[in-house]
């Protein structure tokens, strides 16, 4: 499929993979929405592709290399928490312990020491949590008013 914008006239759109009215397209766009959401350039392509695709598959259980498993487990140090400081964006709300991300710029060394001592006991005490320390819960909100007369965006499906 060629877009009509005369700018990108030539310009050539993934077509659309699985339609949003199916069941296979219900559970890939918020794949595709996610993965975009929570790109890191950091991130192996490769696994977050894998993770991706079992999800969509309902593969079950992913398995990783043990190199990335060997990587996953290593205590948290420094420059782990340098780096996600410096990934925080300004302007977000704070969290339920009234901390705004701009404190913990500001505050670094502070902070750090913190930081570093919970992660890693987090870490260490490892399957020895309550289950309910273990997850979490997506929740989509839905939009308000009569939701029988609400009209689906097809622009936000416009890129695949």
């Amino acid at each position: 499929m060629v877009t009509k914008d005369p700018k990108n006239q030539h310009k050539v759109q993934k077509p659309n993979i699985f339609p949003p009215s199916t069941s296979m397209g219900i559970k890939y766009f918020p794949l595709k929405y996610h993965k975009e959401l929570f790109i890191n350039e950091e991130i192996d392509p490769e696994i977050l592709e894998e993770i991706l695709e079992s999800t969509l598959r309902n593969t079950g259980i992913l398995q990783i290399s043990m190199t990335h498993q060997m990587m996953l487990e290593e205590p948290i140090n420094e420059t782990d928490i340098n780096h996600a400081l410096k990934q925080l964006k300004n302007g977000k709300a704070a969290g339920p312990d009234g901390i705004t991300t701009e404190f913990y710029k500001k505050f670094p060394d502070i902070v750090k020491t913190f930081l570093l001592s919970i992660f890693n006991r987090i870490l260490r005490l490892q399957g020895k949590w309550e289950k309910e320390n273990m997850t979490s819960i997506i929740v989509l909100i839905e939009k308000r008013g009569d939701l029988t007369s609400q009209k689906l965006s097809t622009n936000i499906f416009a890129e695949l």
